[in-house]
């Protein structure tokens, strides 16, 4: 059954249609590991292959997600489905055999021809013309065409769309369509968000402002992750921001609102004018935490959550990241946090959070001594029980 989509907390949530359980990123990923398994299963078995497709909003980060399976050693095949004008495009070209007379086809150059770990993904499907989608109904139930045969072993196909029935110009799917996929709808979650920034060198203020306003992550008609990310490129020629200097000022509101609303463009600009003395760098926490102890107590006498949340959120980030190596740093490193997630009145579920997922963290070796303190382990074991 549809339901409305939670993605967004615009008008467009009242009208948008989008289907499956609503997910972040970590939960997808497992989504399409699920039916990847259950593919290799069919294959084995003689049984059908199953097609995936993940909905959301533009610009929420769904193509990257499929991409990423590159690092599970996933060949991925990008296939712009709304490119393709016609089924022929699809089916390949007609060749007359001279000898049988029979007319073959020759694939399009794009199609997988052996067996291999591939993800032939069609992105943004549902742009796709009516008549491309209906020709495409055997391929997403049967993994095959009348023109290709079947697609080879190990090959599995896997969508994205944009949500129905909204201010997207996408073609409606009807239930005969909807019955031969398996869905789900993407979530935007600032927190994996910002590891994907840390790991892609996006600038520290945009991680710092959208953790600290995550209502900003996906808001008003261009603002969303795609279009943050365009926003803080601007630091790459403008790395240092003069409110006091009106043509450097004015630069960077402009190329600010190129890619977001005004809305957005303005509480940014004000947060890198005012607020980045609000927040605790986590780098300053594992090397320099006598310098910046008394800040973080004032947060937490004053009860700004937002500002610890952002720091703990890239202490996690940072100790998590599978190329994090402390070296002869790291009993320093391991004190440093420990004293900061130990302060007297810290937030327990804060304390908790953290703990937990560096506990469930299988990125990087290191990150275990973080919560090797009777006192995390007592919360972790009391909490848990």
């Amino acid at each position: 059954m549809a339901k409305k989509s939670t993605t967004v907390e615009t008008a467009i949530q009242n009208k948008s249609i989008t289907y499956g359980d609503t997910a972040t990123s970590e939960e997808i990923m497992k989504f399409l590991l699920d039916i990847i398994e259950i593919n290799r299963q069919a294959e084995e078995a003689g049984r059908p292959r199953q097609t995936a497709c993940i909905w959301g909003e533009a610009g929420t980060g769904k193509t990257d997600l499929v991409k990423s399976l590159a690092s599970l050693g996933y060949r991925i095949i990008h296939v712009p489905i709304a490119q393709f004008e016609e089924m022929g495009d699809f089916n390949g070209y007609p060749v007359p055999d001279s000898v049988t007379g029979v007319t073959k086809f020759l694939p399009p150059f794009w199609v997988p021809t052996k067996e291999e770990k591939c993800i032939l993904f069609f992105d943004d499907f549902n742009r796709a013309d009516i008549r491309i989608l209906k020709g495409l109904m055997q391929l997403f139930q049967d993994y095959r065409m009348v023109s290709w045969g079947e697609l080879p072993k190990g090959v599995n196909i896997v969508l994205s769309a944009n949500p129905d029935g909204g201010d997207y110009i996408v073609t409606s799917l009807d239930p005969a369509k909807l019955s031969r996929i398996r869905s789900i709808t993407f979530k935007p979650d600032v927190g994996a968000w910002s590891r994907w920034a840390e790991d892609h060198g996006v600038d520290h203020r945009g991680i710092k402002f959208l953790l600290r306003y995550p209502e900003m992550f996906v808001s008003g008609e261009r603002t969303n992750p795609r279009t943050w990310v365009q926003s803080f490129e601007t630091f790459r020629v403008l790395p240092e921001i003069d409110m006091g200097d009106a043509v450097n000022w004015k630069r960077f509101s402009m190329l600010l609102r190129s890619s977001i609303d005004d809305n957005a463009a303005s509480t940014f600009s004000q947060f890198v004018a005012h607020g980045l003395g609000e927040i605790v760098d986590a780098e300053d926490v594992l090397e320099n935490w006598d310098k910046v102890q008394e800040k973080v107590k004032k947060f937490i006498d004053e009860r700004n959550i937002p500002a610890l949340n952002v720091t703990t959120e890239r202490l996690f980030n940072k100790i998590s990241h599978k190329d994090f190596a402390p070296g002869v740093n790291l009993k320093k490193y391991v004190t440093n946090f420990q004293n900061y997630v130990m302060m007297p009145n810290f937030p327990q579920d804060m304390r908790f959070a953290v703990a937990q997922r560096i506990f469930q963290n299988k990125n990087n070796h290191h990150s275990m001594a973080f919560i090797k303190h009777d006192k995390i382990i007592d919360c972790l074991t009391a909490i848990s029980s």
